[in-house]
């Protein structure tokens, strides 16, 4: 018979360890962890609501809207001679005014013009700027913007590329059957660029000391208030979102001529900008350089003979 197999002894079950009592976490440390947490809490809540306005900011562009556009009411003066005020709506509505100026001596031949005036500013305060048009024999149709003038409404970037838009058809419609062109100062030189892929591609520009982009010109004039590089470039990023810029739409294709035009010790919009808009411009184009002017005032000084040289030449 086959030996009996041996019984395995029982397995004696070993003691669990007791746990070992944990010290208790002293209370200041306590409060230190808490408070860590807390200050993440708030860090990330700071954060979401950071990130929420800037989204608004880029969403509405109220900075632009709001802190750039400086619109002049009209004070009340009388026409000057010669003017004759136009009271038109554009698309959304809105009520805008104008002033149409007939060129003297023989201009049929010439283009009508739409003149676009700089910020800070209306028709009235500004014809110093564009009477020397018609005096040059072109007739000339001069915009002021939604809450510039008598015109009606607030300013913000997209609408006042509108005024301009329906002020060139009211162009066309004052002067039927001419060639075009538009004249823009500093901030309407700015418009000029802007408005350069949506006319036909006949139509002749002049811009006149433009800035590039509206981050660009906050910028810079932070810069010029005493404002660190760094800081002044950090405010432009968060507070003002790159959208309808002249600089972009200076580089789309098919655009008309265009002639730009900048003094060299400019103080307001840099003579930089004025180059960069050049060479960004995919179009024919020209740049003349007003040695020695300061922003505007073209028609008169040394210089003031090349510049009528240079926009008859533009305009033929």
């Amino acid at each position: 018979m086959p030996p009996k197999a041996r019984a395995k002894a029982p397995v004696k079950a070993r003691p669990k360890p007791r746990a070992k009592a944990l010290a208790p976490v002293p209370a200041p440390l306590l409060r230190r962890k808490a408070a860590k947490l807390a200050w993440r809490g708030w860090a990330l809540a700071g954060l979401a609501l950071l990130i929420i306005a800037g989204w608004l900011v880029r969403a509405t562009d109220p900075v632009v809207s709001s802190a750039y556009f400086a619109p002049w009411p009209q004070d009340g003066q009388p026409l000057p001679a010669g003017v004759r005020s136009l009271n038109f709506t554009g698309e959304d509505g809105n009520y805008l005014n104008a002033w149409v100026m007939p060129g003297q001596g023989k201009h049929l031949d010439k283009p009508a013009l739409l003149y676009l005036h700089g910020n800070a500013g209306n028709l009235q305060e500004q014809m110093a700027q564009f009477s020397c048009l018609s005096q040059w024999g072109y007739d000339t149709l001069a915009l002021d913007y939604r809450g510039f003038g008598n015109s009606l409404g607030s300013p913000s970037r997209k609408g006042v590329l509108a005024d301009c838009q329906a002020a060139f058809g009211q162009l066309k419609q004052q002067f039927p059957g001419r060639r075009y062109g538009i004249v823009g100062f500093s901030m309407g030189g700015a418009y000029t660029l802007m408005l350069a892929p949506w006319v036909p591609k006949e139509t002749r520009l002049v811009a006149l000391a433009p800035f590039t982009s509206f981050r660009g010109i906050g910028v810079d004039g932070l810069e010029r208030m005493g404002w660190p590089g760094p800081l002044a470039r950090a405010l432009g990023w968060l507070l003002v979102p790159q959208g309808l810029e002249p600089i972009r739409c200076a580089k789309q294709p098919g655009l008309p001529p265009i002639l730009i035009v900048h003094g060299t010790a400019d103080a307001t919009i840099p003579f930089s900008m004025g180059r960069q808009a050049y060479e960004a411009y995919s179009g024919p184009k020209a740049f003349l350089e007003m040695t020695g002017y300061n922003h505007g005032d073209y028609h008169r000084g040394p210089l003031a003979g090349r510049y009528e040289e240079a926009l008859a030449e533009q305009m033929r």
